[in-house]
């Protein structure tokens, strides 16, 4: 009886290795995973070197991505968990990265195996069709799938640089035309028709314009810091850091700004607590608009919160969107109080408003973003003319986040029009505008 029971599961086990754990299949599923990802390196290489190399990766790197979408389009089943399992990696390796500061960086190796894991699956379960048409949806339909909650695996994002529009429609015309010439192959006369139409899906999918929206009409200094982690809830370092803001505050005074926005946690309390900080900040505010990042303790919940005083007076904005497993733990309730309880040692998750909120600043309404909510849809219903986002990176360097980051909330500001100003600690603060046609940029450096 036991050796009927164990014949088939050897069986079963030889056949999942030889279909899934092959060596060949894992190096394509790698290689399909880098193409796919090429567009993050880019973003890197043109922050670090403004030029017409950059400008050259830029145009290539969409190309290099449809390449892959055309192979992957007609790969095998394993070949396609493989590349699942490596986008995760590429993609998303640096979610663990927070569990050092919890210390547990001793499960970050299981984490990335992990998030790897969920992301093969979805992309094996993508492949139960055979049809490149019905595959090419589930890649449209991946913006929409999103594992406990985190929603930042988005193959729009491939179409970040170039010559194409980084947007559902361009993609969905990219992946029709990478259909066509899968289902219409041939040569002669056939071949050309095939080009002749896939070439007409690639023109239809081109950038041909940009949205320019106008800066806010005031003077505004967006502070970056560069704070460890580690330091900024040392209690021995909290008032330093919380000196060094006022100052920086005086210091944009001085420099006759209008407006000072300060990075998320740049005063690391609650707030709404420190009578004496606030009443400081009140009387700052007299001569300039400041927005700064703290948490927020009220009705025993705490928040994390974007605070904004102007002409003596303090509003608060509290986070609508909590990152998951950062600031809550998206599991049932026993699985989140254990977690909770024994590996964040009595943490409890952050409590949300309601909803977003918008301010005035320079008489024009802008909507509060705290971190991981610049990179969410919801944040940009309505197209709002302005968000003003702060950030704390410092999760999560050395890693290429901030630019992962920064391309998502790119590709949003461009959808809608977007212009995002953006404070942070532990990468660099910019403004964010929308994605400018690749030819206007050549021209421009040519110039």
């Amino acid at each position: 009886m036991q050796r009927s029971f164990l014949v088939p599961c050897v069986s079963f086990i030889r056949n999942l290795k030889s279909s899934y754990f092959t060596l060949s299949y894992i190096n394509k599923g790698f290689v399909l995973a880098l193409a796919l990802s090429n567009f993050i390196f880019v973003e890197i290489l043109s922050s670090k070197f403004d030029g017409l190399g950059a400008l050259a990766a830029e145009f290539f790197s969409p190309l290099i991505a449809i390449a892959a979408l055309f192979y992957l389009l007609k790969a095998s089943k394993a070949e396609w968990f493989w590349c699942g399992f490596f986008i995760g990696a590429l993609w998303m390796h640096w979610i663990s990265f927070s569990l050092i500061y919890f210390d547990l960086a001793f499960l970050i190796p299981i984490e990335i195996l992990g998030i790897c894991l969920v992301y093969a699956f979805i992309f094996r379960i993508f492949v139960i069709f055979d049809a490149p048409v019905l595959r090419a949806a589930c890649l449209l339909i991946l913006k929409f799938i999103h594992p406990f909650g985190f929603d930042w695996l988005n193959f729009e994002l491939l179409l970040s640089h170039g010559i194409f529009r980084a947007d559902l429609s361009a993609l969905a015309l990219i992946l029709a035309g990478l259909c066509t010439v899968l289902y219409l192959r041939g040569r002669g006369a056939r071949a050309k028709l095939n080009a002749t139409i896939f070439a007409v899906f690639l023109i239809c999918a081109l950038q041909f314009s940009q949205k320019e929206p106008e800066p806010l009409p005031i003077k505004i200094s967006l502070a970056n810091t560069d704070i460890s982690q580690h330091d900024i809830w040392a209690k021995d370092k909290i008032l330093s850091a919380a000196l060094a803001n006022l100052a920086r505050i005086d210091e944009a005074i001085a420099e006759g700004q209008d407006a000072i926005i300060l990075p998320e946690s740049a005063f690391a309390m609650p707030l709404n607590l420190e009578n004496a900080l606030v009443e400081a900040l009140k009387e700052k505010s007299r001569a300039i608009t400041i927005v700064a990042g703290a948490e927020a303790y009220e009705d025993g919940k705490f928040y994390n919160s974007a605070y904004l005083f102007a002409n003596g007076e303090m509003k608060r904005f509290d986070k609508h969107i909590l990152v998951p497993f950062g600031e809550m733990v998206p599991l049932p309730e026993f699985a989140r109080n254990f977690i909770n309880r024994v590996l964040l040692g009595g943490a409890t998750d952050f409590s949300t408003a309601s909803g977003f909120s918008d301010y005035e600043l320079g008489g024009r309404s802008v909507r509060s973003a705290v971190c991981y909510e610049a990179t969410r849809a919801e944040l940009y219903e309505g197209s709002p003319k302005y968000v003003v986002a702060i950030s704390n990176n410092g999760w999560f360097v050395p890693s290429y986040e901030p630019y992962l980051q920064r391309l998502i909330i790119r590709y949003y500001a461009s959808l809608h029009g977007t212009l995002v100003y953006h404070a942070v600690n532990g990468s660099a603060s910019e403004i964010i505008a929308p994605k400018k046609i690749w030819i206007n940029r050549l021209k421009d450096h040519l110039k």
